[in-house]
């Protein structure tokens, strides 16, 4: 069975109905609902050996202190974040802006900025998982968070 590296994003959804909001139901207290649902993906040409956790110990352990300048972009970089900020900003008046700004949608995709270090264009496909009734807040939460996904997917059995 091949192996397929995935990556996963998981969300902790909390919603509260207070009285102010909603209505008085007979009966009915202000409640709380917690509950956590996942979304997984592979990750595009990933492999096995990419992710080898020695390698990644060792230069983390070996890694020298930030330095402001290493967060700070040069000004080629500042340039190319100043044009996505500008593209995108326009994406969303021409998307969202009614018939009017709509005319320029072919226009706004020969603006789009580019760089020369990009993946091929590829669909990825996403696998959602349904929500579970666990509260991560606990101690126990991030446990029983894994051993849902375990369960889920099955990863006991795949490994037989």
């Amino acid at each position: 069975m091949p192996v397929v590296v995935l990556s996963t994003s998981y969300h902790i959804h909390v919603r509260k109905r207070p009285e102010v909001l909603q209505p008085q139901i007979i009966s009915h207290k202000d409640t709380q609902e917690n509950g956590i649902c996942a979304t997984i993906w592979p990750l595009h040409n990933a492999k096995i050996k990419d992710l080898n956790l020695d390698e990644f110990k060792k230069a983390f352990n070996e890694a020298t202190p930030l330095e402001l300048t290493d967060i700070l972009h040069t000004a080629e970089e500042q340039d190319f974040f100043h044009k996505c900020l500008i593209h995108t900003i326009l994406c969303i008046i021409i998307t969202y802006g009614g018939e009017g700004f709509a005319r320029f949608k072919d226009d706004l995709t020969k603006t789009l900025p580019e760089l020369e270090e990009k993946i091929e264009p590829h669909v990825t496909p996403v696998y959602p998982l349904p929500s579970w009734p666990i509260d991560e807040s606990t101690i126990k939460g991030s446990g029983e968070v894994d051993k849902a996904f375990v369960e889920e997917l099955k990863l006991k059995e795949s490994l037989t």
